[in-house]
């Protein structure tokens, strides 16, 4: 593990101990069941396809998700599975049974979700919860016709502090009497032990768990990003979509009574990351486009009305699966397919350069574009490395075995060293025909890797010194448009990496 890893774990443990510490003062039962929550995760786990865990829903009857209270993301996660799963009946932690008839009244109606949360005084029973994410799953529900249960102990509808066991057997009694099956069940992560609630009501359970921070950091050790839905046991996983810090933090914001927590989303990140990543660059921050997040369900569904046409439907999934980050067209909208600053920072750095720099047109050649691709991937790689100096980038068998892109890999290794070979001045120049499609499965994976290998390169020239800089920043923003434009563009790169890469070897050598 890194060094830089190794302190964000270090990190991370600290401001956990003093969650948990605050969370669970004066509640021995429940101090108890965290300790044996923690303990019942195996070391191992396997990666699976959002896709196949979808196809595995349709047979069980019950969906338990985890939630952690404090934290939005964990409930519009719950959001979004409410659309794949197409549950009967949504079930709630949050809401004592008691509260049944307001919570079914609203059901009837139109009113927004805070207008219902009001009413049954949430903030008496939750205290300083964040309701947002709360808001969107009801919402949700609602709109997708599915009867909603309140299963807390009604007690909680006065404040008061129920035994932990004596809470679960609660809901678990009031689960298997009234909740219509199939049906998504928003519970207390601790709550899903396999011991607790998922043996209670049956080994027909499907347990989705969130965040177990330990994979977070197996993963990042691994190379491998978030989102990341990972099985753990025949019928229960854990989907890693946050970094373990803001999960802390957010825990430790609502315990304070400070004002709601909230995990900024893409399109309030991205002006200060576009700002930020200019003056680096030093080019002013252009106009920001619009951000739709795959990740978010309902921009989900604005992308679907935006792209209506087959051809380009399957271009931008290609693109938005290989590269993670598209632009529908010059001007935007930014789509953007993962979270996570590393990628909002690439997307930050593309849109700079892809602003200052004219772009070549939809059937330049396929050098012209091949390389203007390579050059953005640079330029978003360049950008990330600026917010994270330690992310490194993927290999093609990553892409190969991971991912499982279709692609004829040998020839598309053979272009990979063709083209690394090109940049480092060992070949010529690019043919005009024979090249891959740049808009293919086999020229965005080239440009991806060709580019952050060619970004890593072109960071640290921007850190060597003030002549590297200039003929770093002259590589990004050269122009690329025409092809009179390809060989100029190739030199002003073999002359920025040069000193680069040296500068490069000699800090791995003493690291």
């Amino acid at each position: 593990m890194g060094k830089g890893l190794e302190l964000q774990r270090e990190l991370w443990e600290r401001v956990a101990r003093q969650a948990r510490r605050l969370g669970t003062a004066g509640r021995p039962s429940l101090w108890r069941a965290v300790t044996e929550f923690e303990a019942s995760f195996p070391d191992t786990y396997r990666r699976l396809e959002r896709q196949r865990f979808i196809e595995r829903l349709a047979s069980t009857p019950w969906l338990l998700i985890g939630d952690y209270h404090t934290l939005p993301r964990a409930q519009i996660v719950a959001s979004d599975f409410v659309r794949d799963y197409k549950p009967a009946c949504v079930a709630f932690e949050i809401i004592p049974a008691s509260k049944q008839p307001e919570l079914e009244a609203w059901a009837q109606d139109d009113r927004p979700a805070k207008h219902l949360l009001h009413e049954l005084r949430f903030p008496e029973s939750w205290g300083k919860l964040p309701t947002h994410g709360y808001e969107m799953l009801l919402e949700t529900a609602r709109a997708h016709g599915c009867r909603l249960l309140a299963v807390d102990h009604p007690s909680s509808a006065d404040g008061q502090l129920i035994d932990f066991n004596e809470r679960e057997d609660w809901m678990v009694d009031r689960l298997g009497r009234y909740a219509d099956r199939p049906c998504l069940a928003l519970l207390g992560d601790l709550h899903l032990h396999p011991q607790r609630v998922p043996a209670k009501l049956g080994d027909e359970c499907t347990v989705l768990h969130q965040n177990h921070a330990p994979y977070h950091f197996a993963l990042q050790e691994d190379c491998e990003g978030i989102p990341a839905l990972l099985q753990i046991d025949s019928n229960r996983y854990v989907f890693q979509h946050t970094h373990p810090l803001l999960v802390e933090e957010s825990c430790l914001v609502a315990l304070s009574g400070e004002n709601e927590s909230h995990v900024a989303s893409p399109d309030e990140l991205l002006p200060d990351l576009l700002t930020r990543v200019g003056a680096e660059l030093d080019v002013d921050a252009p106009q920001v486009p619009t951000v739709i997040a795959t990740f978010e369900p309902d921009q989900r569904n604005l992308l679907q009305s935006l792209v209506n046409d087959e051809a380009k439907a399957t271009a931008l999934l290609d693109r938005l699966f290989i590269q993670g980050i598209a632009f529908l067209e010059e001007t935007g909208p930014l789509v953007i397919h993962l979270p996570g600053s590393n990628h909002l920072a690439e997307a930050a750095g593309k849109w700079l350069v892809q602003q200052n720099c004219p772009q070549p047109a939809s059937d330049a050649p396929d050098k012209v574009r091949l390389l203007s691709s390579l050059r953005l991937e640079a330029a978003g790689f360049v950008a990330s490395l600026l917010v994270n100096p330690l992310r490194r980038g993927k290999s093609l068998s990553w892409y190969r075995d991971f991912l499982n892109v279709e692609a004829n890999w040998k020839q598309t290794g053979a272009w990979h060293d063709r083209l690394q070979a090109l940049l480092d001045g060992q070949s010529p120049g690019l043919p005009s025909n024979g090249l891959p499609c740049p808009e293919g499965p086999a020229g965005l994976v080239l440009a991806r890797i060709v580019g952050q290998t060619l970004g890593q390169q072109l960071f640290g020239a921007l850190q060597a010194g003030s002549n590297e800089r200039q003929l770093a920043l002259a590589a990004l923003f050269c122009k690329l448009q025409n092809p009179s434009d390809v060989q100029p563009a190739i030199e002003l790169i073999r002359r920025a990496i040069a000193p680069s890469a040296i500068s490069m070897i000699r800090g791995t050598k003493s690291a």
